[in-house]
């Protein structure tokens, strides 16, 4: 299911959702607006999404009690291109679906989100996390789909694997256990290379 890049280990050849867990999905399945998909390079342009797992880092304190072996997050970085000189906000929405190690064909869908303040021009990282325990939980990371609103209109969407189908709209998705940055371990490592979180982000 991963391989190894530059980047880490990178999602990838995902099974396909059996439709037999979705039992209209032929009857109701929508299909992304092509609009959409030309617009996404006037704004904003969705331009890889990657997936890894990392482990906790340790920070050291003198005098502290010994740390424990740290544990394992999956990671999502999804990298992005922003052109107008400035944004006042870009709101990020993540489905994430998970596939049972125990139970087969039990699937699990976790949405997040999280809102970047004064955006400037250029190239922009975005990175949500999945803790340990929702990992060893609910399963592997089988497809993610990430959506970017301005001003509350639509200007960017992405998934991987690559599909045009609204997959995250047939199952009832979890809030709350897809982190940003500044909920996990993870927020002071690389500060500058990520836009400044609006707290109270999301919607």
């Amino acid at each position: 299911m991963f391989t190894q890049n530059h980047w880490g280990v990178e999602m990838k050849n995902y099974p396909p959702v059996p439709l037999t867990i979705i039992p209209f999905l032929l009857l109701f399945l929508q299909v992304v607006p092509s609009q959409v998909f030309a617009a996404e390079g006037k704004i904003v342009e969705i331009r890889k999404i990657d997936g890894e797992k990392v482990r906790t880092p340790e920070y050291r304190i003198v005098g502290g009690t010994p740390q424990r072996p740290t544990r394992q997050w999956f990671q999502v970085v999804v990298e992005y291109l922003t052109r107008p000189e400035w944004l006042d906000q870009l709101d990020f929405e993540y489905y994430v679906l998970l596939k049972s190690r125990r139970d087969a064909g039990k699937y699990k869908l976790l949405k997040g989100t999280v809102s970047y303040v004064n955006v400037p021009k250029g190239r922009h990282k975005s990175v949500m996390y999945l803790h340990p325990s929702t990992i060893e939980r609910f399963g592997e990371v089988v497809r993610v789909a990430v959506l970017v609103r301005s001003g509350g209109r639509l200007v960017a969407i992405k998934t991987r694997p690559s599909s045009q189908q609204r997959w995250w709209e047939q199952l009832t998705p979890e809030s709350g256990l897809l982190l940003n940055r500044m909920q996990t371990p993870f927020g002071m490592i690389l500060y500058d290379e990520y836009e400044a979180i609006k707290f109270g982000g999301g919607r």
